[in-house]
């Protein structure tokens, strides 16, 4: 067809994709300053969940950093420099809020450089194993410029015995770590129990978030369906603190921790969506790890051939 678009072509919606990437990226390392405004909130119980809900950001921002390291089309050595200057970033925004908060309030104490090394190192950590995670998908999954493959209608769901079963073992694991972190809370079984279920939270969040805005289809309702789940996933992490012990406010509004950061990753994501840019089963654009990106993030196969012959 002549007059077919290239699948590397941007969408006719989004002509400047370059742009409006980077003003995501400036928008996320904005939103790491956040926390500072903490100093406004009044430090008490109920306004706790408000409390956590300007210092998740930052969270966000290192899911979406996750998602690139893992899934992005850059070579594996630039990712991975990117990752240690986000970890820089985070880590340094984090302890200038830190910093900032202590001069608002008239404290004289001083952070100690442990405490910055061990904060960098928990960052890093984190970022290591949520990137791990997408690095996993990336086995089956590519990144690519590839809207003409969207579908007009959302696929039917289809549950089969394999779903029930993950679905089932994922809630026994759930339920078993909030067991462990609620009977051992302060002692080191209930903090390995606790970063358990905090991690499996979100990667669960991220891995759903980002198909839910990826995906070749329509995705308003898988969007929807990505921040409830966030959302009882946040309740599970309330009741794995003890948080119903202290208010039943801290159920009902603490799950902004888990909820907040999946909507600045399903945002992030959005924007790419905008660029042109799908999560695509190798197997149905016939790409491999063997075979290079171009700077565009296009394969050779990336052709109008490819396209016809693509799976609606």
């Amino acid at each position: 067809m002549d007059n077919e678009q290239p699948l590397s072509a941007a969408p006719p919606a989004c002509q400047d994709p370059e742009r409006r990437i980077c003003w995501l990226v400036v928008t996320l390392m904005a939103s790491c300053a956040v926390p500072v405004l903490s100093a406004l909130i009044p430090s008490e119980m109920a306004w706790m969940p408000l409390m956590w809900a300007v210092y998740t950001p930052p969270a966000g921002v290192m899911l979406t950093l996750a998602f690139w390291i893992g899934l992005g089309n850059a070579s594996l050595v630039v990712r991975l420099l990117f990752g240690v200057v986000g970890v820089i970033y985070i880590t340094a925004a984090t302890v200038t809020v830190d910093a900032l908060l202590r001069l608002l309030s008239g404290s004289d104490e001083r952070g100690e450089a442990s405490d910055v090394v061990l904060q960098a190192f928990g960052v890093a950590v984190a970022l290591a194993l949520f990137s791990a995670t997408f690095m996993v998908l990336r086995r089956r999954w590519v990144l690519l410029p590839a809207f003409e493959l969207d579908s007009p209608v959302a696929p039917k769901s289809q549950f089969s015995i394999l779903y029930i079963l993950l679905l089932t073992a994922g809630t026994a694991v759930v339920l078993t770590l909030i067991r462990s972190s609620r009977d051992s809370l302060g002692a080191s079984g209930g903090t390995i129990a606790g970063n358990a279920l905090g991690f499996m939270a979100f990667a669960t969040n991220a891995v759903c978030a980002s198909f839910a805005a990826l995906r070749p289809a329509p995705i308003g309702r898988s969007c929807v369906l990505v921040l409830l789940v966030a959302y009882v996933l946040g309740i599970a992490l309330s009741f794995g603190a003890n948080y119903d012990l202290a208010s039943w406010i801290m159920i009902a509004f603490g799950p902004v921790i888990s909820v907040l950061p999946t909507a600045i990753l399903l945002g992030a994501l959005l924007v790419v969506r905008s660029t042109g840019y799908r999560l695509l089963r190798k197997s149905a654009v016939g790409t491999s790890d063997e075979q290079p990106f171009t700077e565009a993030g296009a394969t050779p196969l990336h052709s109008t051939e490819a396209v016809e012959s693509a799976p609606r």
